[in-house]
C-alpha cells in the first residue's frame, strides 16, 4: 500500500482511538425552562422533552448543531404533551403524545411528520426505543387493559406476551438483532426483567431480590437495569451478560441503575452516595470501575441531582439534572474531537513504533474506563431537595419508588423521570 495513504489511514483510525481514550467530557446544557434528554444516535442528534414557549406543554424535541426543534404532538403544537425516548442513528425518533382525544399513543417520527402507531386494543401506548432495521418497541393496554409490550414493524404492532403465568409486561430496549429486553410478572407475582428473542420471553433472575427490571442490550447482546438485592431494601446497577446478572455496585450509596449500554460496553445511569444523603449523581461505569460525572456538569450549573440516561457509540452522554434554581435542564456530555496536529503527530509515532495495544495512558485525563476517558471528581452534592414525588398525566407511578427510569405510559408534567 502506497505509505501516504497507509499514514492517512492510521492517523484516522488512531484519531477515533484518541478521541475515546483520551479525552475529557465537555458539558453543554441544553436550553429550555425544564426538560431532559434520553436518546443520542451516532450523528449526535438528542432527543428527550422540553417545556415549549411560553410553558404551555412539554413537546418532544430533537436537538442537533445546536437547535432545538420542536416536534409537535398527535394533536398538534398547543397544549398536548408529547415526550420522545428513542432515536436510531437513521434519525427515526419515537415516544409517546398526547392525542386529540387525550389519551396516549406511541409515535414514529421522521420527514418532519409524527404519525401515530395505535394501540393493542385499549386506549394508551408508548414507545420506548428502536433498533438500526426501524422495528420500534414499547408497550400498550391490551383490550382488557392491562400493559403488554409490544413490537412495531411494517405498520403492525405486535403483542409480546408475558412471562409464563404473568399479566402484564413492558419493552425497553431493542438491539440490532431484533432481541427485545423490559420488565414483565412471572408466576409468582414478582417483577422480573426479561429478555424476548424468536418469541420467546426469558427471565433473567435478580440480584438476589424479587424485583428487576431492564432497560438496554447492545450489539453484542450485554443487558443493562437494575435489581433489587437479597433482603429487596437495595436496588443496584447490573449487566447481564452469558446467563450471568452481575452486581455493578454504587458510588458508595444503596442505590443505582443502569439506564444505557453502548456497543464497547460503557454504561451509563445513575447512582446515590455515600450515606444516600446527597442526591443520586449520574455515572459511567467500565473495566470494573463506576465513575461520577457531576464533577462535569457543575461547569453549566447543574449542581443537584443528575441522571444518564443514553450514551452513542463515540462516549457522547446526555442526560438531566437539577440546577440550583431547582429547575431540571437536559444535558450532553460530549468527548472533544482530537486536534488535527494531534492526529499527525499520534499517525507517525505509530509508525514508527509499530504500536498495536490502545493508548493505555493520557496524562493529567483521569482514568481509561473501557475505552471512554474520565476524570475522576467528588462525590459530594448538595442535599436531594425533590424525590420524585410529581404525577403524571395519567396519575400513574413508579412501582418501586425512585428506582423506575419512567412512569408506565407516560407524558409527563412535573414528575422526573430518571
Amino acid at each position: 500500500m502506497n505509505r501516504p495513504i497507509l499514514t492517512a489511514l492510521i492517523v484516522v483510525a488512531l484519531g477515533t482511538s484518541c478521541r475515546i481514550a483520551c479525552a475529557q467530557y465537555t458539558a453543554y446544557k441544553l436550553g429550555g425552562s425544564y426538560g431532559q434528554a434520553f436518546g443520542i444516535n451516532s450523528s449526535g442528534t438528542i432527543i428527550g422533552y422540553s417545556h415549549n414557549s411560553g410553558n404551555v406543554a412539554e413537546h418532544a424535541f430533537s436537538y442537533s448543531g445546536g437547535v432545538m426543534t420542536d416536534l409537535g404532538s398527535l394533536a398538534g403544537f398547543d397544549g398536548y404533551n408529547s415526550c420522545a425516548y428513542g432515536i436510531n442513528n437513521s434519525g427515526i425518533i419515537v415516544g409517546v403524545s398526547r392525542t386529540s382525544s387525550s389519551t396516549q399513543h406511541a409515535f414514529r417520527y421522521t420527514g418532519g411528520r409524527m404519525t401515530d402507531l395505535g394501540t393493542l386494543g385499549d386506549a394508551s401506548s408508548q414507545a420506548s426505543g428502536i433498533n438500526s432495521s426501524g422495528t420500534v418497541v414499547g408497550w400498550s393496554q391490551i383490550s382488557a387493559g392491562a400493559l403488554h409490550g409490544f413490537s412495531y414493524s411494517g405498520g403492525r404492532m405486535t403483542d409480546l406476551g408475558t412471562l409464563p403465568g404473568g399479566s402484564y409486561s413492558e419493552a425497553y430496549g431493542i438491539n440490532d438483532s431484533g432481541t427485545i429486553v423490559g420488565i414483565g410478572d412471572g408466576t409468582a407475582g414478582s417483577q422480573r426483567a426479561f429478555s424476548y428473542s424468536a418469541g420467546v420471553m426469558t427471565d433473567l433472575g435478580t440480584l438476589g431480590g424479587a424485583y428487576s427490571q431492564a432497560y438496554a442490550i447492545n450489539s453484542g447482546g450485554t443487558i443493562v437495569g437494575y435489581s433489587y438485592t437479597s433482603g429487596n431494601l437495595f436496588w443496584h446497577a447490573f449487566s447481564y451478560a452469558g446467563g450471568l446478572m452481575t452486581d455493578l455496585g454504587t458510588l458508595g450509596g444503596s442505590f443505582s441503575q443502569a439506564n444505557a449500554i453502548n456497543r464497547s460496553g460503557t454504561i451509563v445511569g445513575y447512582s446515590y452516595t455515600s450515606g444516600n444523603i446527597a442526591p443520586p449523581h449520574a455515572f459511567s461505569y467500565g473495566g470494573g470501575v463506576m465513575t461520577d460525572l457531576a464533577p462535569y456538569l457543575t461547569s453549566v450549573g447543574i449542581t443537584g441531582q443528575s441522571r444518564a440516561t443514553a450514551i452513542d457509540d463515540n462516549g457522547d452522554i446526555v442526560g438531566w439534572g437539577e440546577a440550583a434554581d431547582g429547575y431540571v435542564h437536559a444535558f450532553a456530555l460530549l468527548v472533544p474531537e482530537p486536534s488535527a496536529p494531534t492526529l499527525l503527530a499520534l499517525g507517525l509515532v505509530s509508525l514508527l513504533v509499530r504500536r498495536r495495544s490502545q493508548v493505555a495512558r493520557c496524562a493529567n485525563y483521569g482514568v481509561l474506563l473501557h475505552g471512554v476517558r474520565h476524570e475522576k471528581g467528588p462525590r459530594q452534592m448538595d442535599q436531594d431537595k425533590d424525590e420524585e414525588t410529581g404525577d403524571n398525566m395519567t396519575g400513574q407511578h413508579i412501582v418501586s419508588g425512585d428506582a423506575g427510569r419512567r412512569l408506565p405510559i407516560i407524558c409527563c408534567s412535573g414528575a422526573r423521570r430518571a
